[in-house]
């Protein structure tokens, strides 16, 4: 490993904390901040496009009550960095999702990170469940 990778790597990790943090207290600038201009977050059921389209679906989960500050909390276990090039990381991250009553789900998100303006951020996100809690929402 170079010694670029390994401040990648950090950079990387720290953007995978803070977009983990900032979701669930509901920070949305500082969750937007850490996608591309023209990010894709590729959900099962609907794909959301560019830092606008991001901002769009947090404020209106936030409207709908879907996720109100404080009440849930991802936990990032694994975390695989490969360098596809100097600008360009495949990352896959596993996650636990955790609220009042416990352990609410389970999965891993695939991204792609690219190097913008000396900054890693995340320019493809497809996450996706492994586990449910069958008394979840």
């Amino acid at each position: 490993m170079t010694d670029e990778q390994a401040k990648a790597r950090a950079m990387i990790q720290q953007s995978l904390a803070v977009v983990a943090q900032s979701g669930d207290t509901h920070n949305v600038d500082d969750y937007v901040g850490c996608f591309t201009d023209d990010c894709v977050i590729d959900m099962v059921s609907v794909k959301v496009e560019g830092r606008a389209g991001v901002r769009e679906m947090l404020e209106g989960q936030s409207a709908a009550g879907i996720a109100p500050s404080g009440k849930m909390e991802h936990h990032l276990t694994t975390c695989r960095i490969d360098f596809a090039s100097e600008t360009e990381a495949n990352v896959t991250t596993y996650w636990m999702l955790t609220a009042s009553r416990g352990l609410e789900r389970t999965g891993f998100y695939r991204d792609i990170f690219c190097k913008v303006g000396g900054e890693w951020l995340i320019h493809h996100r497809r996450p996706r469940y492994l586990w449910s809690n069958p008394e979840s929402a």
